[in-house]
């Protein structure tokens, strides 16, 4: 179950990104009027929290569960708080979002511009005509609030051209993205360890894996004495197969 609640938490980064890159595209039905730009400027704000918000419990809940499972397993695999010191190490991106996220959710808006624009681009060397949104930080207004991290502020004012937020956003989530790597990696071989345990469970006490729904587990003091006793089923395995197939870490959501 731990492993499917990071598992979870994962899909909820990446169902709110594709939100995010819908609200992106500049759809035909935006008036160019400064309201309609307004309403569309506010709705990629509710966006970008969105996906800030489900980070941050991507990152906590990884920790959290990463820690039990360490536990469970009974050595040191699941390596989450220094995996994510790493990206965020390396990462310029990863520094700015971590930041911006505490300001979203403590301060103010994530989005302070905002240019909308068409654009033609070629793909399979046919000329199309692309909608786009294009987002940016203010690192003067931002300097403006004091709880924003002075020295992330610093290395956005050294940037020589300007970045879009959604660059920075992509870099970040491009961190989680090796990190959710890292963690499927060193979980693995224990997890087929225990789905074989539990599918060869079903086989020996039911005669098929296919016709009984669960099993209960129990612990003894002695015989017929019951210490703790917990039920045994299969739907967190196919619910866990279920997102790594549909969230496969090389898919990029940066």
């Amino acid at each position: 179950m731990n492993i499917l609640y990071i598992e979870e938490k994962y899909d909820f980064v990446v169902k709110n990104k594709i939100s995010l890159d819908s609200a992106l595209e500049y759809p035909n039905k935006i008036d160019r009027n400064m309201q309609s730009h307004r309403y569309a400027k506010s709705e990629i704000n509710r966006h970008f929290a969105n996906v800030l918000t489900t980070t941050r419990l991507y990152v906590d809940q990884g920790v959290r569960y990463g820690k039990k499972l360490d536990r469970l397993f009974g050595e040191p695999l699941v390596s989450f708080e220094q995996w994510f010191a790493q990206e965020y190490d390396a990462r310029l991106g990863y520094r700015v979002m971590e930041a911006l996220r505490n300001f979203v959710q403590h301060r103010g808006d994530a989005i302070h511009h905002a240019s909308f624009g068409t654009y033609k681009e070629y793909i399979e060397d046919r000329m199309v005509i692309v909608r786009r949104i294009d987002t940016y930080l203010d690192p003067l207004e931002l300097r403006k609030e004091k709880k924003f991290k002075a020295s992330v502020l610093d290395e956005l004012e050294t940037q020589e051209i300007r970045i879009t937020a959604q660059s920075f956003l992509g870099d970040y989530l491009e961190g989680l993205q090796v990190v959710h790597e890292k963690f499927r990696a060193a979980t693995k071989a224990k997890y087929i360890e225990a789905t074989d345990c539990i599918s060869n469970a079903f086989v020996r006490y039911s005669g098929s894996a296919e016709d009984v729904i669960g099993l209960q587990a129990v612990e003894e003091y002695g015989p017929g004495q019951v210490k703790r006793s917990f039920s045994v089923l299969r739907d967190p395995i196919y619910m866990r197969d279920f997102y790594e197939s549909k969230n496969p870490t090389r898919m990029t959501i940066g």
